[in-house]
């Protein structure tokens, strides 16, 4: 029997979250970008945190289990993380009331040049505790060994679900 590689290739699209960051799109393209990830089964739709509202009404509210259709994830601070810790809450704080399933957000890389984890953690830590999954943007390619190492650290001990190599900015 011949190998068919298509039939033979893992289904991806369910480890896909597909990302609409291009600050010059609006509305056509979030309800684009939603039904894209709808049609093809993708795991998540990644927006600005300003149009999570927008995109909330282009997805299924209901998510009961794997195949319920792609979460809504917002991005926090996006993309250089340089907002006051305050400013960085109430957008995540924004997004999940519009309705995010997970936030993307990004630390704040100036203190953790500084070496200042303490900062980076209370940067992170409350908007951990709003009760939605956090992501933190480590920008692997960016950060120096000992940077990302206390990166790692100070996000785990915030209580992020989840570490994200990088942002595709920069």
């Amino acid at each position: 029997m011949t190998p068919d590689p298509a039939r033979d290739l893992p289904d991806l699209a369910p480890l896909i979250d597909h990302a609409l960051l291009d600050p010059l799109q609006g509305r056509g393209a979030i309800q684009r970008c939603c039904e894209e990830a709808r049609h093809f089964g993708f795991a998540g739709v990644c927006v600005a945190s300003r149009w999570a509202s927008e995109a909330r009404g282009h997805l299924p509210l209901e998510r009961s289990g794997r195949g319920a259709g792609p979460r809504l994830i917002a991005v926090v601070g996006f993309p250089f993380g340089a907002v006051p810790a305050a400013v960085k809450r109430l957008e995540a704080e924004q997004a999940a009331a519009a309705g995010a399933d997970e936030l993307d957000v990004v630390p704040d890389f100036g203190a953790l040049a500084d070496g200042d984890g303490s900062t980076v953690l209370a940067d992170l830590a409350p908007i951990c505790e709003l009760g939605v999954p956090v992501k933190v943007i480590l920008e692997v390619g960016r950060l120096d060994p000992q940077a990302l190492e206390l990166l790692v650290e100070v996000s785990i001990d915030a209580g992020a679900r989840f570490l994200k190599s990088g942002s595709g900015f920069g």
